[in-house]
């Protein structure tokens, strides 16, 4: 991608975030993010057709990158969980948004779903018993829900800490297949 484009991308992803600290998507007018991210009407609307697509831009982006650091060959539950913190923890803004507004919860579901499969080929093999299955499913969701739930609850852990716990609940969880 040409290094303008990215760089005017960045500039009106960051602007969008930035506003929707204190104000809803539906409510953040084209020449306010404009304003924000220092690029003029022309330019947006080079790339975009509206506001709600420079956030529909991201999440798809979002959901790439977690596609890709997940289906990665992981050696251990433990990398595979590394690789999920860092992604969730290094778009942590884009992420909140979507938790806060549940706008985007196929997201998350599409996850989970992406999740268990990883999981199930990477710890069980083709062929999972049912009891196998319940388990994953079980430590996936809750994985994904402690994320949504700090995000969108006051934070009384720091988000080492959170991911501390979430690694010892999946290993004891694990640990039942």
């Amino acid at each position: 991608m040409d290094p303008r484009v990215q760089r005017t991308q960045q500039a009106l992803r960051t602007a969008l975030f930035q506003l929707l600290e204190t104000q809803a998507l539906n409510d953040i007018t084209v020449t306010r993010l404009c304003q924000t991210a220092g690029i003029n009407r022309r330019t947006f609307y080079i790339h975009y057709q509206n506001v709600t697509e420079v956030f529909t831009d991201y999440e798809t982006e979002l959901a790439a990158q977690l596609r890709a650091g997940i289906t990665a060959q992981h050696p251990d539950v433990d990398s595979l969980l590394a690789t999920v913190n860092t992604i969730l923890f290094s778009n942590f803004k884009g992420f909140r948004y979507l938790c806060l507004n549940r706008q985007a919860q196929h997201l998350i579901d599409d996850l989970k779903q992406l999740l268990l499969t990883v999981m199930t080929e990477q710890l069980v093999g083709p062929q999972p018993t049912p009891a196998q299955i319940v388990v994953l499913q079980y430590t996936v969701a809750g994985l994904l829900d402690s994320y949504v739930a700090w995000v969108v609850q006051p934070r009384t852990v720091d988000f080492d800490v959170l991911m501390a716990m979430n690694k010892q609940l999946v290993h004891r969880s694990l640990a039942l297949l």
